[in-house]
């Protein structure tokens, strides 16, 4: 059953019975990429998600541009993708 997680600052439904959905809960998915995206993105920084699956790289990349960049996320197989939809939409209409 999917539950509310802040996922770098970003909110998702999570469901952590499931492993991938488990670790962008806790914070823990992909720590080597992660850092990567952590020390070259910017304010203001364009940065492209091809393969966005749950959207780990499209949130931590959202949470590193601010407002001012720009983030496009593409995932093919539709369930993430609406995940991804759904999340942009909570993103672009936060405050």
């Amino acid at each position: 059953m999917a539950q509310s997680y802040s996922v770098n600052g970003v909110p998702m439904a999570l469901d952590t019975c499931e492993a991938i959905q488990q670790q962008l809960a806790r914070g823990t998915y992909e720590p080597t990429e992660s850092e990567w995206v952590r020390q070259v993105l910017r304010r203001g920084s364009v940065f492209v998600d091809v393969g966005a699956n749950f959207g780990w790289f499209t949130t931590l990349a959202l949470s590193r541009i601010g407002n001012r960049g720009r983030v496009f996320a593409f995932a093919p197989a539709p369930s993430p993708s609406q995940r991804c939809s759904g999340l942009l939409v909570t993103v672009a209409t936060s405050p």
